[in-house]
């Protein structure tokens, strides 16, 4: 039961901190960052796969 409680704290304690954190930080949206995007994924899809060593 405690450990139930816990997690439904911790769960509400990150929906605040989200909630703070979409109300102070604004989204970028200047034409500059947004026209980098397609180009920026596209770079990233380039770069090989590696694994992680177990």
């Amino acid at each position: 039961m405690r450990n139930e409680t816990s997690r439904r704290e911790a769960g509400a304690r990150l929906h605040d901190v989200g909630e703070t954190l979409r109300s102070s930080w604004q989204t970028p949206t200047d034409t500059m960052i947004t026209e980098d995007i397609p180009t920026l994924l596209t770079r990233l899809s380039q770069v090989p796969k590696t694994r992680k060593k177990p």
